[in-house]
C-alpha cells in the first residue's frame, strides 16, 4: 500500500467482506445483515463510527510519504531517479502525468492533492517562495494572501518584503501593495536569522514532519464531509460511561438503529411478526422496546428513573435524539444505570423470546444494578492496583536507600539476593 495505488475495485471488496465478518456472516451458515455501512463504521468513535480503517484514505496516506520525499528533495535513489525522469524542470506539485509512466509514478502522482491541502512553507532566507502562489501565512487558514497582485509582481518572493538589514517585514512597502488584512497577517509572523533556506514543513503534525498517521486523520476528515455519514451527537459520553464494554457496544448499536427488532428485521427485508415480543400489542421498534411498553416501564419506575425522564420519552424526534437529551440532563452518576438498565431490558426481551422466560421488572433492575456493582469494582481495583505501585524516589538529604530484591529458583533450590544503596 506505501508504493502502488490499490484499484478501486479491490479495496471495496475487502471492505465487503470485512463488514460482513464483523456483522457474523459465515459460510455454513449463509448472509447474515450488515446493519450498517462499512463508511458508517470507519468514522470516528466521536462521531458515531467505530474507528475502522478506510483502505482507500489509508492507501493515500501511505503512499503520500513517497510523494512527501519527492517534495522535501529527499536524497534517496528513487526521488533522485524519479525527478530526472518525470519532472526534472519543476516541482513534485507541479509535475504532469507525462508519457509511457509506471504505475509507481501514476500511484505517487495521485497524492499531489492530498499533499497540496496541508503543506507549508517556513521561512528562511525567503528565496524560495512565491509571494501570491506558495502556502507560508502560518496564521491564515488558506496560507496564502487574499490581495489581487499586480502584473509586474506576480513573481515577486518573499524575501523582497524583508528589509534588508534587519529581520523584520517592511511594513510600507507590504501595505503598499496588499490589503489592510494581509499587511496585519504578514507582520505577525515571527522571523527568524534569514541564514537558512526555506523549507518545507507538513502543516497538520506539531513538529513539521510527514506522518501516515496525521495524514490519515486529514483523509478522513474530507471523506467524512464529502459523504456525511458522521452522526453529529455527543458520543463520547457513550464511550466514556464507567461501564464494561459490551454494553458500550450495546449503546452503540441501540442508536444506531442496529439491534435484530422486528421493525429493523422487516426494513432489512426479513419477514416476522411487527408485535412486540414481551407484550404483544404494538409495533417493537427502539422507542416501544425500551420506553412504552409497559415492561420498561414498569423497571424505569423500579429505577426511580420514570419521573425525570417521561417529559422526553413524550416529546417528538428520534430515538437516538432521545437518548442524548436524556442522558445530558441526568447527573453523572446516574449515566451508567440508565444504559445498564436499556441493556437489561434488551436482554429480558432476549430471553423472553428465544427461552421462553417470563419477564420481571425487579429482576432486570437487580441484573443492571449488579452489572454496575461488577463493573465499579474492576474499575476500583485497576484504579487500585495502579496507585499501589511502588516508584522510586530520590532520597533525602544525608539518608540513604536501601533496594532489595529477592529471586527463588525451586528447581536448583538457590535464592539470589541483591541490594542497592543509593544517595
Amino acid at each position: 500500500m506505501s508504493a502502488f495505488l490499490l484499484p478501486t475495485s479491490f479495496w471495496e471488496e475487502i471492505e465487503r467482506m470485512m463488514n460482513s465478518f464483523y456483522w457474523g456472516s459465515k459460510k455454513n451458515r449463509g448472509r447474515s445483515i450488515n446493519w450498517l455501512n462499512w463508511y458508517k463504521m470507519t468514522a470516528c468513535k466521536d462521531h458515531g463510527g467505530l474507528n475502522f480503517r478506510d483502505l482507500e484514505g489509508f492507501n493515500l496516506a501511505m503512499l503520500g510519504k513517497q510523494g512527501w520525499k519527492l517534495i522535501t528533495n529527499s536524497p534517496s535513489l528513487l526521488t533522485i531517479v524519479l525527478k530526472d525522469k518525470y519532472f526534472p524542470r519543476s516541482g513534485f506539485l507541479g509535475a504532469n502525468i507525462g508519457h509511457s509512466i509506471s504505475f509507481t509514478w501514476r500511484s505517487i502522482r495521485s497524492t499531489i492533492l492530498m499533499l497540496s491541502l496541508d503543506y507549508r512553507w517556513k521561512i528562511g532566507d525567503g528565496n524560495d517562495i512565491n509571494v501570491w502562489k506558495d502556502p507560508w501565512i502560518r496564521i491564515r487558514q488558506n496560507l496564502r494572501p487574499s490581495s489581487i497582485p499586480s502584473s509586474n509582481l506576480l513573481n515577486m518572493i518573499v524575501y523582497q518584503l524583508f528589509n534588508p538589514t534587519t529581520t523584520t517585514c517592511n511594513r510600507d512597502f507590504i501595505a503598499f501593495i496588499m490589503n489592510t488584512q494581509d499587511t496585519s497577517d504578514i507582520c505577525k509572523l515571527p522571523l527568524h536569522s534569514r541564514t537558512h533556506s526555506d523549507t518545507i514543513i507538513w502543516n497538520v503534525s506539531l513538529n513539521g514532519s510527514y506522518t501516515v498517521k496525521s495524514a490519515y486523520k486529514m483523509c478522513s476528515s474530507i471523506l467524512d464531509q464529502r459523504t456525511n455519514h458522521h452522526a453529529s451527537s455527543d458520543w463520547k459520553l457513550i464511550w466514556s460511561l464507567r461501564v464494561s464494554p459490551k454494553i458500550k457496544h450495546f449503546c452503540w448499536r441501540l442508536l444506531r438503529s442496529c439491534l435484530p427488532m422486528r421493525f429493523n428485521l422487516q426494513s432489512h427485508g426479513v419477514h416476522c411478526q411487527s408485535a412486540c415480543v414481551v407484550c404483544n400489542n404494538d409495533l417493537e421498534d427502539e422507542m416501544h422496546m425500551f420506553m412504552h411498553c409497559k415492561f420498561s416501564t414498569d423497571c424505569w419506575n423500579e429505577a426511580n428513573f420514570w419521573g425525570k425522564i417521561v417529559s422526553y420519552v413524550m416529546s417528538s424526534g428520534s430515538f437516538s435524539s432521545i437518548m442524548f437529551s436524556i442522558l445530558s440532563v441526568l447527573e453523572v452518576d446516574n449515566h451508567a444505570r440508565f444504559v445498564a438498565i436499556l441493556w437489561s431490558i434488551w436482554r429480558a426481551r432476549n430471553a423472553c423470546l428465544w427461552e421462553q422466560n417470563s419477564v420481571n421488572a425487579h429482576a432486570s433492575y437487580v441484573l443492571a444494578m449488579d452489572t454496575i456493582c461488577d463493573c465499579m469494582w474492576c474499575h476500583h481495583l485497576n484504579d487500585d492496583a495502579q496507585s499501589d505501585t511502588p516508584v522510586w524516589s530520590k532520597p533525602q538529604t544525608d539518608w540513604i536507600n536501601c533496594n532489595v530484591d529477592c529471586a527463588l529458583f525451586k528447581a536448583k533450590r538457590k535464592i539470589w539476593c541483591w541490594h542497592l544503596f543509593s544517595r
